[in-house]
């Protein structure tokens, strides 16, 4: 090896030492202020070099152009390869090129360009370059790539990181020579839809999805697994996801910690990596060990945090298959409580062995009997409201024994709403408008999105008989319906109405027993009990609420519930619209009332036509996209018959500009709709 300085300090020993020797290639190392002139460089190297070299590698930025690299091999007669880019030196001997990549320049032959890393793994042909959806960027990265956000660009250079580098933390994501990485999100900006990640990630080759690792970076860090798990069905893939953003210990050793949504940190995850397969629950592959062991029970590593069972639990995938969280949770097996007098202590020793300020959640695989009711309240004291898996790892919040009945509901959770965020215009991503002027509803903390399922049938079965007249008739989920629209020019006038005192009490009249329980069902902080009250009964399709007929109190505070709902900027699957007389294209359309899209990840139905539209202005509710009446399209393409069409989409005009070209929105709707097709040839 040889090192040229001037004017610069060395690179740290260890850091030289560790670049990795190449049979029959040199060593250069050059790092001088202000730049050596080319033939000075040829020059110095002439002399330094050991007799019989044939092939150097240069580790100066940028010296690959042809007038720095070329001129130095034809003055030496030797190969030189060169980054075109600015060179990193990290740690282990890897060496990254940021912004260009790795060239060779021999006399008189043109340069042949190679991959940015060294020594370079067996994937990094692999992964050529292309581009993800609107509004997000896949820079190259060390161990893979880095998917982000259109915000993180120069503001990560730094005089030791020039150009365009990732962050630190990016860069010192460990490079597997078999699996590539993706390092997803930045700590500055929102997290990454799961759906966008997935759309973005899919146009990477077979060979390169079958081996990927998800590496979480910035807010909501469990967010990864969804991505694994969506991905691993929709590719067939074997995905491997690290649980945990990687961080220092206090004694400078690397670890793994998780971050909520504000991008704090939480827990270090006892379960490190999980390998995601379709049709599968995740499979544990790395874990630290347990903190301790509980008597008459098995301490087990799942996602979630820890599961607690007896000798063959019955729900044994239901307890795998419970979704992470920022927060630590226990799932409490059916065998767990079968002793239930002995669990509180048997929690308690549990809990004790967690790291200090590691605070759990329970969540139990089945809704406890009725009959045990006191045994159940004295855990609720402890540890708060239980919550329960639905289905295939949902969860919902049990109510609290001390309130059945009364028609309130717990919503003591472990994970907040997600927040607000500036977006630029064309990227696909939720914000949260401002509420209408007027008298503010009371804020109310937030149950997560797990827990926004309606009850299901098995815990509806263990509700105690006074509790079970407060649960809505319809609280199971119901189809959206189909929407006709109407030619632009009849479209009613929009308004932002506002739901007074007079017309919460009327609601509460008109829906008499059936408010409490649509109440339990929709989780949006902001709403008064009214409007969630209505937005809960218009889901569940509620005659009450079923169109422009309804009374004229029930209207009032539906309309001003959804005005506050989160607003959907991107893709919906709106399948069930009716044009008013066959698609066209160029044609304008508009919602001649309320009109109900699919927002994704939901899977659309397989029968309805491929109809999808870009919204600016639909307001997002558990799967459901809503638009207020008066709502303007504009038909973009339409391919087929007009009365029979394959694929339809629209774009909304807003009142204001709007900032997206039609050409980036129908960039954005193509990839969804193919994302579509694969889902229904998954599924037919």
């Amino acid at each position: 090896m040889t090192v040229i300085l001037r004017g610069v300090a060395a690179p740290p020993e260890e850091v030289l030492g560790a670049l990795p020797r190449e049979p029959d290639r040199h060593i250069v190392v050059v790092a001088a202020r202000p730049p050596l002139p080319v033939g000075e460089l040829a020059e110095v190297l002439g002399e330094r070099l050991p007799v019989g070299c044939r092939s150097i590698r240069l580790v100066l930025s940028h010296a690959g152009h042809p007038e720095v690299a070329q001129p130095l091999a034809e003055a030496l007669r030797i190969e030189v390869v060169a980054p075109t880019g600015a060179v990193i030196l990290l740690p282990g001997g890897q060496v990254f090129v940021t912004d260009g990549s790795w060239a060779s320049f021999r006399p008189g032959q043109p340069a042949v360009r190679y991959g940015a890393r060294h020594p370079a793994p067996g994937w990094e042909p692999q992964l050529a370059p292309y581009d993800p959806p609107p509004g997000l960027r896949l820079s190259p990265a060390p161990a893979g790539l880095w998917l982000h956000d259109d915000g993180a660009t120069e503001d990560s250079a730094t005089e030791d990181r020039p150009g365009t580098a990732p962050p630190a933390a990016v860069l010192s994501v460990p490079v597997d020579p078999e699996r590539p990485a993706v390092v997803i999100g930045r700590p500055e900006a929102p997290p990454i839809d799961p759906e966008l990640a997935c759309l973005a990630l899919e146009p990477l080759t077979r060979a390169v999805r079958r081996r990927l690792v998800l590496v979480p970076y910035g807010p909501d860090s469990v967010r990864v697994h969804r991505i694994g798990q969506r991905l691993a069905v929709r590719t067939g893939g074997a995905i491997e996801v690290v649980a945990g953003v990687p961080d220092t210990g206090p004694g400078g050793e690397p670890v793994l910690t998780t971050t909520d949504q504000d991008g704090r940190r939480g827990w270090r995850p006892f379960g490190e990596r999980f390998l995601y397969r379709a049709a599968a629950a995740p499979q544990l592959l790395r874990s630290r060990p347990l903190p301790v062991a509980v008597p008459g029970l098995a301490v087990e590593v799942v996602r979630a945090g820890l599961w607690l069972h007896g000798e063959g639990d019955p729900d044994a995938e239901r307890a795998r298959l419970v979704p992470a969280d920022a927060h630590p949770l226990i799932v409490l097996g059916s065998t767990a409580l079968a002793d239930l007098p002995a669990l509180p202590a048997r929690l308690d020793a549990l809990v004790r062995s967690l790291p200090a300020g590691a605070v759990p959640r329970l969540v139990v695989t089945r809704p406890p009997e009725d009959g045990r009711a006191g045994h159940w309240r004295e855990l609720t004291a402890r540890y708060g409201p239980l919550l329960v898996v639905v289905g295939d790892g949902e969860l919902a919040v049990l109510p609290d024994a001390a309130r059945l009945g009364t028609g309130e509901y717990p919503v003591i959770t472990p994970r907040q709403p997600e927040r607000p965020v500036e977006t630029p215009p064309e990227t696909p991503t939720e914000a949260r408008p401002e509420a209408p002027s007027g008298t503010r509803p009371e804020a109310r903390a937030a149950t997560p999105p797990e827990a926004r399922a309606a009850t299901p049938p098995e815990a509806r079965a263990a509700t105690p008989p006074e509790a079970r007249a407060a649960t809505p008739p319809e609280a199971r989920a119901v189809p959206v319906p189909p929407a006709v629209l109407v030619p632009a020019a009849q479209a009613p006038a929009p308004s932002a109405p506002e739901a007074g005192a007079d017309d919460a009490a009327r609601l509460r009249e008109l829906l008499g027993d059936r408010f409490a329980g649509y109440l339990g069902t929709v989780d949006e902080s902001g709403l008064a009990d009214a409007e969630r009250a209505a937005l809960a009964a218009y889901l569940a399709g509620d005659p009450l609420l079923a169109g422009p007929g309804s009374p004229p109190p029930a209207r009032s505070c539906l309309l001003a519930g959804v005005t506050r709902l989160r607003v959907r900027r991107g893709p919906v699957f709106a399948g069930g619209w009716v044009p008013p007389s066959g698609w066209e294209p160029g044609q304008e359309v508009a919602a001649a009332d309320l009109t109900r899209a699919l927002a994704p990840p939901g899977v659309p139905d397989t029968a309805a036509p491929a109809v999808l539209a870009w919204s600016v202005t639909g307001r997002r509710i558990r799967d459901s996209v809503v638009f207020l009446p008066g709502t303007r399209f504009r038909v973009l393409v339409v391919e087929g018959s007009a009365e029979h069409p394959e694929l339809v989409l629209l774009r909304e005009l807003p009142s204001g500009p709007d900032g997206t070209s039609d050409d980036t929105v129908r960039e954005s709707l193509r990839r969804l709709a193919a994302a579509r097709s694969r889902a229904v040839e998954a599924v037919g």
